[in-house]
């Protein structure tokens, strides 16, 4: 059979130039949309290769454009002794991821006028002992030398439960400092 001909259900059919073309046209379209991967299939292929074992701690991805959800998908276990595995709705305690995002958003806020990070922490909190002299630069860098909630010995006892901010904040204003703003730096979860 030369390539001029086709076999369509069992018959061998003649073709002229023009239905080649397109005949090629569309298989090589056809060929090179299923040669590119999907966002889902990258992502898989990207977070798979992150867990060597899947009998490790895991993590949950979920990727979006525009509120439409592309891809979500766990890996690994939520709990490696139960052998329970992750899932898109697994709950996972977040703790100093929130520093990245706080910071970010006070750097926008920034960029808007709406505060400075040379603002005192007096200003937000004006009972604060010292706070005229700490400024959100000291908050945002480790530098402020405040006492850090989680050195307190029950802090492993709490950290299962909500923190309270109405309890939180004034058993934190009421320990002694550390060291003077922009003294050093000290890692500081208050």
């Amino acid at each position: 059979m030369c390539c001029r001909h086709l076999l369509i259900g069992g018959e061998i059919k003649t073709m002229n130039n023009k239905t080649i073309l397109a005949i090629f046209i569309l298989l090589s379209f056809g060929i090179a949309q299923a040669a590119v991967p999907s966002v889902a299939e990258r992502a898989d292929a990207l977070m798979s290769r992150q867990l060597k074992k899947k009998t490790h701690p895991g993590f949950s991805v979920l990727v979006s454009r525009e509120g439409k959800v592309l891809f979500s998908k766990a890996y690994g276990m939520a709990d490696v002794k139960g052998k329970k595995a992750n899932a898109p709705d697994t709950t996972f305690r977040i703790g100093s991821i929130t520093k990245q995002f706080t910071a970010a958003a006070i750097l926008v806020l920034q960029e808007r006028d709406k505060l400075s990070v040379q603002d005192s922490l007096a200003k937000y909190y004006p009972e604060w002992p010292n706070g005229k002299n700490i400024t959100l630069h000291h908050l945002l860098t480790h530098t402020s030398g405040l006492y850090s909630y989680t050195s307190n010995p029950f802090f492993a006892i709490q950290v299962s439960k909500p923190a309270n901010i109405v309890t939180l904040i004034p058993a934190i204003q009421k320990e002694k400092v550390n060291f003077a703003p922009g003294e050093k730096w000290q890692y500081c979860n208050s």
